[in-house]
């Protein structure tokens, strides 16, 4: 890749075209002039007993990535897997296509059969399939699909739209290079993405293992959540931290959030996997946070969705900067139970388990702050918790490493999409 980068040049003269401002050697056409959109569908009178593989929307795990197709016999078919699909089409979710859940198929598979809810477009011989797919995947074409979904519950837009959509259309030799720059860098981007879900698969396997059999102990016994160590206790969280929420009488006297509030108000959104997400924050003044101390939040202390997406959780990392907001749980530990060891603990399957089987049977997943306090835990000694604690830390800062790497490789592929797509920057 690094010699086809080397290749580029600025564009020089450009003309305006219904596709937006291209190159002046470059064409126009509709994605129904490049592909044959949903050229083959399943006939009803296939035999019952016939094997299919079925590909539906919760078959992309993400943009680009499909999940083992689905076998089935056509009799056991859902009414909508219709649409034939080969190696090299690409499926466009045409339902919430915001979502992105679009690729190109790579599967040899015969009878492979995926939803109505795509688009499946097949390119023509003439046609590069991989520059067609990366402009399927650029801003451009969403926002053009979502300018046409109708429906409020089901967003959708019709396969016709999708047909419809205007294109830049470079030589065929440029659309080979620039097809060939950006599949390489999702080639990379696959890579990586595995490496990291390889990473946390050993993370989740570790911490199994530290918060059962601890490190280096000999002797065991059995417990209500399975064998741990004989030197270990278990605890109910409410034994060893004091676990709180913000009153409903403090949320409505006193909380009036201002947009230049010193205080962050903690809410769940903010709270993704154990990182800060201060992308959308709502603020209140210091003098209201540090006149209701029970739900201010200090440094060390752990905080806990509790209600819809339950169970993230996070360590607060200063002082003086955050304050509860509803639906967020503030957990303080004692000295005998550190906060780092405490938020890998609730981290763990241990934790997670006892959530899931107390919200089983609610509609919306809810806990109160009693069932929070019952959650038995593991206690080892505070060396121990420390030991833990260190070795998951590196697991820890392995995947940021990866999730920082994998964000460079998507700012670089989308900068490239930007020049590339348009001809602002050409291959020669």
């Amino acid at each position: 890749m690094s010699n086809q980068i080397g290749s580029l040049k600025m564009g020089q003269k450009f003309k305006k075209t219904p596709a937006g401002e291209i190159p002046v050697d470059w064409g126009v056409a509709t994605i129904s002039d490049l592909c044959q959109v949903n050229s083959e569908v399943i006939k009803e009178s296939t035999p019952p007993d016939t094997q299919l593989k079925y590909i539906d929307i919760a078959s992309i795990e993400r943009t680009g990535s499909i999940s083992i197709p689905k076998d089935m016999e056509f009799k056991d078919a859902p009414s909508r897997a219709r649409r034939i699909v080969k190696a090299g089409d690409i499926i466009v979710s045409t339902v919430r296509p915001y979502l992105k859940a679009f690729a190109r198929v790579t599967d040899l598979s015969e009878n492979l059969i995926a939803s109505t809810g795509f688009a499946v477009l097949r390119p023509n011989p003439n046609v590069n399939g991989s520059y067609v797919y990366q402009h399927i995947l650029s801003d451009s074409f969403v926002k053009y699909l979502e300018g046409r979904m109708t429906g409020s519950s089901y967003p959708a837009v019709n396969s016709s739209a999708v047909a419809e959509y205007q294109m830049p259309v470079p030589t065929a030799m440029e659309q080979e290079k620039i097809g060939r720059i950006l599949s390489e860098i999702d080639t990379l981007v696959d890579k990586v993405v595995a490496e990291i879900k390889k990473t946390k698969e050993l993370k989740n396997g570790l911490m199994c293992q530290l918060f059962t059999r601890g490190i280096g102990h000999k002797k065991f016994k059995k417990t209500s959540i399975g064998e741990i160590p004989t030197g270990w206790e278990l605890v109910e969280l409410g034994n060893e931290c004091a676990v709180t929420k913000l009153a409903g009488f403090e949320y409505t006297k006193f909380f009036q959030y201002k947009t230049d509030g010193k205080i962050i108000a903690l809410r769940a959104l903010n709270i993704k996997g154990e990182e800060l997400d201060l992308s959308d924050v709502q603020t209140i003044d210091l003098s209201v946070s540090n006149g209701l101390l029970r739900s201010k939040l200090f440094e060390g202390d752990v905080v806990m969705t509790y209600i819809g997406n339950i169970g993230d959780v996070l360590r607060i990392p200063e002082s003086n900067r955050f304050h509860l907001a509803p639906n967020v749980a503030k957990i303080t530990p004692t000295a005998k139970y550190h906060s780092w060891f405490l938020l890998r603990a609730l981290q763990s399957t241990i934790a997670q388990r006892q959530m899931r089987s107390l919200t089983a049977t609610t509609a919306m997943p809810s806990l109160t702050m009693q069932q929070i306090r019952k959650i038995i835990l593991p206690k080892p000694s505070l060396t121990e918790q420390d030991e833990i604690t260190k070795i998951l830390s590196i697991a820890v800062d392995n995947i940021k490493r990866e999730e920082e790497g994998l964000s460079k490789l998507l700012t670089l592929r989308a900068a490239l999409m930007r020049v590339l797509l348009t001809g602002k920057v050409r291959v020669i």
